[in-house]
């Protein structure tokens, strides 16, 4: 987590920014675990899903070429991911 070097001075310096929050702040909890986030997610996916044979993931967040696009959208493959991609950015900048 970033300013771990000034915990000693500041004792939550550590913690998730969002209010109420007091996770540590990590890569994966701003972006992923945190409480303020998840139903962010799971309401973008819900357009989403359709495309996709498997579910959003930590991994496939980050990794987005991990995601599996359904067998009826193959055809349209690559505007998919693209697309896909510029909303993963759009979310994840916003945040």
């Amino acid at each position: 987590s970033r300013f771990w070097f000034l915990k000693h001075q500041i004792p939550d310096v550590q913690q998730c920014p969002y209010p109420n929050c007091t996770s540590i702040e990590t890569t994966k909890h701003l972006f992923w675990e945190c409480p303020h986030l998840t139903r962010t997610w799971q309401l973008m996916w819900e357009g989403w899903s359709i495309f996709f044979t498997s579910n959003l993931s930590w991994t496939s967040l980050i990794l987005p070429h991990k995601l599996r696009v359904n067998k009826r959208w193959c055809s349209h493959q690559d505007a998919i991911l693209r697309l896909w991609n510029v909303f993963r950015c759009a979310t994840l900048h916003h945040q």
